[in-house]
């Protein structure tokens, strides 16, 4: 469970804390944890709902196609990926790091599911 959250600051030649924050209760019943390819099916269910709830279509061929194998698209490029887990083991949010060139990475797949927005 997250109890505090610290956001960090580069500071000359380290990384340094700059502020911790205390999650709130309602918070801390959550879970974030790496994914794996085991989550594929409920990673895909919540991505592909927040895109339908907007009028938009899921490109599993496409754009998507990374949500067909977690670990090959992230882990095994040097990327991550994460979900939220709610109390009763549900996967209710997502965030991939998909590395880019010159060390830089893109923010991909950050959902939240709507009862936790």
């Amino acid at each position: 469970m997250i109890k505090s959250v610290c956001v960090y600051s580069a500071s000359s030649d380290a990384v340094a804390p700059k502020q911790w924050f205390e999650m709130p209760r309602e918070l801390s019943e959550f879970t974030i944890r790496p994914a794996t390819n085991a989550d594929c099916g409920r990673v895909r269910a919540l991505v592909f709902g927040v895109l339908r709830e907007y009028g938009l279509t899921p490109e599993p061929h496409a754009t998507d196609a990374d949500l067909s194998d977690l670990e090959a698209h992230y882990l095994k490029t040097g990327g991550a990926f994460w979900v939220v887990v709610d109390a009763a083991g549900a996967i209710v949010g997502s965030a991939g790091l998909q590395p880019e060139s010159g060390g830089d990475c893109e923010l991909r797949k950050m959902y939240l599911a709507p009862a936790v927005r």
